[in-house]
Order: C-alpha cells, then sequence, then structure tokens
C-alpha cells in the first residue's frame, strides 16, 4: 500500500478561507487545504513522528501564486515553504522541491487559468500554521477526505453577504459568479492579513463553529 506525506493546517479564519476558495473553484474537490510533502512511499512511521515533532506549531508562509499546465492537468497552487520542508520533502514524481498548497487541479484549462488571473490580482502572501503531520493512504477516490463537511457556512455567508447557508448552492452557480465569490475570499485575505484585523483573532462570526 503506497502513502502520501501531508501536512495539515491549524483551523481559523485562513483555513477557512483557503478551503472556501478550493470549493469555489471546484466543488467536486474532495482535499481540503493541505501540503503533501511525500508520496508515494512505504508507511514509515520514524520518519511521520519525526515530522509530526518538527512540524507541529510552525508557520508555513505563502510566497507566490503558481500554475502548472501539462498533460491534461490544469494546477493553480499557492507556492510555500519554510526552514523545514527540505528535510522531510520526497515525492519521486517531482524531485526537485516545488512545496505548494493546491487550489484547484482540473482539466478545464479555461477556468484554470482565468483563475490563476483572478488571484494573481491580489496579495497572496500570508503565513498558516501547520496542526499537524500524517500519513494517509492513497486510496482512490480519497474517500477519507471531504472538503464540504471542513468548510465554515458562517464564514463563507459573512464573505458574501448571505444570511443562508450558501454552500449547497455552489455548484448551481455559474463560472463566472464563482470566481467573483473567490475574488470576495482573496480580498478578505488581503484585509485580514495587511488591514485592520491584521494579528488579532476576528469577529466570532469569522470562527468555526
Amino acid at each position: 500500500m503506497a502513502y502520501f506525506g501531508i501536512a495539515e493546517f491549524e483551523p481559523g479564519p485562513l483555513l477557512d478561507c483557503l478551503n472556501s476558495i478550493i470549493f469555489f473553484a471546484n466543488p467536486d474537490e474532495k482535499h481540503p487545504a493541505h501540503l503533501t510533502l511525500r508520496g508515494p512511499e512505504d508507511k514509515s512511521d520514524k520518519l511521520a513522528e519525526k515530522a509530526q515533532t518538527a512540524l507541529s506549531g510552525t508557520p508555513l508562509k505563502m510566497v507566490a501564486v503558481g500554475d502548472f499546465f501539462a498533460e491534461g492537468r490544469q494546477t493553480v497552487y499557492l507556492h510555500c515553504g519554510n526552514g523545514l520542508i527540505k528535510h522531510f520533502w520526497h515525492k519521486p514524481d517531482f524531485p526537485c522541491p516545488v512545496p505548494h498548497v493546491t487550489l484547484y487541479d482540473g482539466h478545464d484549462e479555461k477556468f484554470a487559468r482565468e483563475l490563476r488571473h483572478r488571484l494573481g490580482r491580489h496579495r497572496m502572501v500570508f503565513e498558516i500554521t501547520i496542526k499537524d503531520f500524517k500519513a494517509v493512504k492513497a486510496v482512490p477516490g480519497q474517500s477519507q477526505f471531504n472538503l464540504f463537511y471542513d468548510l465554515n457556512p458562517l464564514f463563507i455567508a459573512d464573505i458574501l453577504g448571505k444570511e443562508k447557508n450558501p454552500i449547497e448552492s455552489v455548484r448551481r452557480l455559474s463560472i463566472a459568479r464563482r470566481l467573483n465569490a473567490i475574488e470576495r475570499f482573496c480580498k478578505w485575505l488581503e484585509t485580514w492579513c495587511y488591514g485592520s484585523h491584521s494579528g488579532h483573532s476576528g469577529p466570532d462570526i469569522l470562527r468555526r463553529a
């Protein structure tokens, strides 16, 4: 059985924002925001334990929006890193480290390029704290993940100015409206990191219920 080593992030408004962007980019996406550091490989409990000890509670800095368009896959991501990642990086298919948090990975090149363009309008530079590191099985369909249940409906409703839970209706939105919503999340992110909320825990409505 092959395994992947992933770093997950501390719950809070920044994670809510990343998960919201991922969901609006692809409402069928199963993976919440995360950083894949290793895999595929045989499970190594000792390595996972070392990574957990070293990475837990450390900041991960997002430094730029990036993309990868090739071989039928269209990927848009946030390039990220810290001084510890290189010690745990092992991805045979990608030997040159490009640590990143994927925001969209699909087949729609037109959408991916427009998403990349929209994200590029904003200052997507910030730090998020790593909560833990764990090894997960490479299971077809990745049923152990479910982004839908990690979303914060209060966060989404507040940013989009909706009184009701907007999550159920996302699949019915046009691509243009989904992209506009993603831009509103990006604008919130800029304000949170560089505006009046910088360094504060934020209003109650932005906290996970």
